[in-house]
Formats: C-alpha cells, sequence, structure tokens
C-alpha cells in the first residue's frame, strides 16, 4: 500500500564505525519528496527509540559521536 508523502517512512541505511575518534557515520540515499530525515538511535536492548536529530533533506548522513565502545546500537532514519 503506498505511503502519502506526510508519513513517516524508514529508510535503508548503511553504517560504519570508527574507534578512534569513537563515532558512528549512517548513509542513506536522499529521496526527492523528503522534506526531512529524523534520526533516531535505541541500545539493541531497549523497546523505545530516542529521537538525536531532524536534518534537512538535503544531508545524507549523520555521524553520532556519542556513543560507548562495546554497546550495540539500533538507529533508525526516517524521511517525513
Amino acid at each position: 500500500m503506498p505511503t502519502s508523502p506526510s508519513q513517516n517512512v524508514s529508510l535503508p541505511i548503511s553504517a560504519s564505525a570508527s574507534v578512534s575518534p569513537l563515532k558512528i557515520t549512517l548513509s542513506w540515499y536522499t529521496y526527492v519528496s523528503a522534506s526531512s530525515y529524523v534520526i533516531s538511535r535505541k541500545l539493541k536492548s531497549d523497546s523505545s527509540w530516542t529521537q538525536l536529530t531532524t536534518l534537512s533533506s538535503t544531508f545524507s548522513q549523520y555521524t553520532d559521536s556519542s556513543v560507548a565502545l562495546n554497546t550495540y546500537y539500533e538507529y533508525k532514519v526516517q524521511r517525513s
């Protein structure tokens, strides 16, 4: 079923991690119909998501520098 442009839609993303400096970088393909991207994160063991930021539609990458070593995170990028 198609979604309307006003609905948030999750996107496929790729991630890369770095130890020095400690960070996780997310990348995704931009969508012409997107007005913004909402980045959320949760610990693998958590059930609720925490919104980290909202980026304009021109962005296709986000770097999370507030991560801890040996911690499993899940990320969600939604276009709106």
